[in-house]
């Protein structure tokens, strides 16, 4: 059975888990209970400020990726579109930064 790795840094670890699944290391990861938002996230989102129009866009997924998603969605109690855009701004962030 696979072990997962320590990592030095956060770049590492992205590194490593843009080119690995979670599913390769089935007896080394721990279910999520809960998660929390950063107080400015959190903020915004209460306040109304994080609204903006939205367009539609429709892609392809390998409808293995989709379960996994709508599961990993149901844990966090939130929709899985509202997932995949969360997950697509953070990688965003994380680019342009």
């Amino acid at each position: 059975m696979n072990k997962i790795p320590e990592f030095k840094d956060e770049n590492e670890e992205r590194e490593f888990w843009d080119s690995h699944s979670f599913l390769d290391f089935p007896g080394d990861v721990e279910e999520i209970e809960s998660f929390s938002l950063s107080s400015e996230l959190k903020d915004e989102i209460l306040l109304g400020k994080r609204r903006r129009r939205m367009i539609n866009l429709s892609l392809r997924f390998d409808p293995f990726h989709i379960a996994l998603i709508k599961r990993i969605a149901r844990q966090k109690s939130i929709s899985y579109q509202s997932l995949i855009r969360m997950w697509i701004a953070e990688k965003l962030k994380d680019e342009s930064s």
